[in-house]
């Protein structure tokens, strides 16, 4: 009895450390984003911290436009990528774009999904193509018009697991 009532305990201590770990690293996450005031620290920001935190591979965010119909890459971290994608337009309503700013969560899509989507837009496809399996879409909302979405792509699907999802939360 003493036993199971000392692992309960052991349990609920590490639930406490792993809670208290994630908000340190959480707060530190979010002090580093507060300062963030242009494109180029963005880019540092996601290069460098976020992928502290976050295995992937590639990341690309999308705004819309004044109408929020239309919706284009503002940010690619492969400049070739992004020279031939940043006067791209693509439909908001792509079952990816939309379907993401729905979502309260962070939502994980694979090749299998994507291959099954009506709409491709041709920088998720060329990810894809490239051989990165899994892509995580996260709604940032920090303004009321302009809706941005950050798209993180990685080659293996255990790199983003429910911890990942639970982070971007």
């Amino acid at each position: 009895m003493k036993e199971n009532k000392q692992s309960e305990i052991d349990r609920l201590l590490a639930s406490i450390k792993e809670r208290n770990r994630e908000q340190a690293v959480l707060l530190s996450v979010n002090k580093k984003l507060a300062v963030v005031t242009d494109q180029e620290e963005l880019c540092h920001f996601l290069k460098e911290d976020l992928k502290n935190h976050i295995a992937f591979d590639r990341f690309v965010l999308c705004a819309t436009d004044e109408n929020e119909k239309q919706y284009q890459v503002v940010f690619h971290d492969d400049a070739k990528q992004f020279s031939i994608f940043k006067n791209k337009w693509y439909d908001v309503n792509d079952g990816f774009f939309d379907v993401t700013l729905q979502s309260p969560e962070a939502l994980k899509f694979d090749t299998v999904s994507f291959n099954k989507a009506l709409q491709k837009p041709d920088f998720i496809a060329e990810s894809f193509n490239s051989g990165l399996k899994v892509m995580i879409a996260f709604p940032v909302h920090y303004q009321k018009k302009n809706p941005l979405v950050l798209f993180l792509f990685t080659d293996r699907a255990d790199k983003f697991d429910r911890n990942v999802q639970r982070f971007l939360n």
